[in-house]
């Protein structure tokens, strides 16, 4: 009888190990598998930001594209060359006139001089008293 106690005992007590035991090791794939959600949801969050980014400069580039094409069907046009030609060339047609504005050059303001810092006036008056006059 006392036989039969004791391996009852010790059945509860492989069972409460056992038990415990499933309880960690459930507890540790929850972690493991929340930890794993969290990183690809992070790294799906990233890639989403990216892919917004990339999408925002194919429209510019695109824009940018058909600023250009047009630009290359301006430039077969007489309007564009004579354009082009007046502005950065600076040539005209017989019998027009070219008037050329000229600005007034801005002459730089003179430095204001800032009052001296007592130390500043007794270093000049040492400067004076020490220095070599050829």
């Amino acid at each position: 009888m006392i036989y039969l106690q004791r391996s009852k005992r010790n059945k509860k007590k492989n069972y409460s190990i056992w038990l415990w035991l499933g309880v960690i090791v459930v507890f540790l794939l929850v972690v493991f598998l929340g930890k794993a959600g969290w990183q690809a949801w992070e790294k799906e969050k990233q890639l989403g930001q990216a892919l917004e980014a990339l999408k925002s400069q194919r429209e510019e580039l695109e824009a940018e594209k058909e600023e250009l094409e047009k630009a290359i069907a301006a430039v077969d046009q007489v309007d564009y060359l004579e354009e082009v030609g007046r502005e950065e060339l600076n040539l005209r047609k017989p019998g027009e006139k070219v008037v050329a504005l000229v600005q007034p050059s801005s002459e730089p303001e003179k430095e204001k001089e800032l009052p001296l810092h007592w130390w500043e006036k007794v270093g000049a008056v040492f400067k004076e008293w020490f220095s070599f006059k050829r």
